[in-house]
């Protein structure tokens, strides 16, 4: 089975875990990650839950789920220890046509969260389509190893003078743009040559990035 990949933005949509163990509270920190309106249906949580919905960071329904709990939500994720609970909450999700996750069976799913390593604005996943989370998770680790905090930084520098050049040459800024060496920009930020940054750019596309406020605090004096 091939899946379909997608970024969506779930910023204060109702999403629904079934489960309060581990596995939901996976699911709900990648939820919280990205400000969705979380709701745990389950008679127990782990202590990390326990505590956000002791803060109102996530509504908790204290008690086994119901059918009808899912009204209104946007992503459902089935995340008890039960498969054929889990395979009745996925039954619900699809006839009320909602998008769900479940635990125990990737052939009830809709769709399936992948291995997720961020930097910032950068977001890369690995996913073996649920054949292997143990692969997907040693993927991310892999990744991780190369991947730096150099990137969110190269994200927050190009997305700024991605602005700045469309600002400056609005009819042939593209071109203007692709004239940035990237590899060579990612290589100075991580060295922490910030100054050396500026000096590459300005050469490259004419545009001086200390009035973009890139590198607060951090450019050579």
């Amino acid at each position: 089975m091939k899946y379909y990949p997608i970024n969506i933005n779930i910023n204060g949509i109702r999403c629904v875990v079934v489960g309060g163990g581990p596995v939901g509270e996976r699911k709900v920190k990648g939820l919280v990650e990205c400000d969705a309106s979380v709701t745990v249906i389950s008679p127990t949580l782990t202590a990390w839950l326990e505590s956000l919905a002791k803060t109102g960071a996530i509504e908790h329904v204290d008690r086994e789920y119901r059918a009808g709990d899912l009204q209104g939500a946007f992503l459902v994720f089935a995340a008890t220890g039960e498969g054929a609970l889990n395979t009745r909450i996925a039954e619900h999700s699809k006839s009320l046509g909602i998008l769900v996750d479940v635990a125990t069976s990737t052939g009830d799913s809709i769709f399936t969260t992948p291995s997720v390593l961020r930097r910032g604005d950068v977001m890369i996943t690995a996913s073996t389509g649920g054949s292997s989370p143990a692969l997907s998770k040693h993927l991310r680790q892999e990744l991780e190893r190369t991947i730096g905090e150099e990137y969110e930084m190269a994200a927050e520098v190009l997305g700024a003078l991605r602005i700045a050049v469309k600002a400056a040459s609005p009819e042939d800024w593209e071109c203007i743009y692709k004239q940035i060496p990237i590899a060579e920009i990612i290589s100075l930020l991580r060295s922490g040559d910030y100054t050396g940054v500026e000096e590459r750019i300005k050469t490259a596309v004419g545009i001086d990035l200390k009035g973009l406020g890139v590198f607060p605090g951090k450019s050579a004096e």
